[in-house]
């Protein structure tokens, strides 16, 4: 994971002198075929299994990135889409209520065995 603390403000400047790029934690998750492992129960007949890959990783966006202009406590995801392509939603400014469900229904999810 890459830390956010190690951006000066000289970093910052030269970012927005160069094409006015701001500096942002980015989350990325995608689904991945791995090899599968003997007796596991959620390989399938080509002895591959699913497997999440999850970074967080300090990215330099360009203004035309979805998650150039967010601020505050925004939050936003972009799925990757065979037909339509990346589809970017935003949430705005969320309240408690708002994260905390999120939160909920994802651990809720895991629990069941939903992917």
């Amino acid at each position: 994971r890459d830390s956010i603390r190690n951006v000066t403000r000289e970093d910052i400047r030269n970012a927005h002198l160069n094409g006015r790029k701001k500096y942002r934690l980015v989350a990325s998750a995608k689904l991945v075929e791995v090899p599968s492992t003997r007796n596991n129960p959620q390989s399938d007949t080509n002895n591959t299994q699913l497997k999440w890959e999850a970074s967080v990783k300090l990215q330099l966006l360009e203004p035309s990135d979805p998650l150039y202009n967010l601020c505050g406590t925004d939050a936003s995801v972009t799925f990757g889409t065979d037909v339509l392509g990346p589809v970017t939603v935003v949430s705005s400014n969320p309240t408690l209520v708002d994260t905390a469900y999120g939160l909920f229904s994802d651990i809720v999810r895991v629990a069941s065995g939903h992917r």
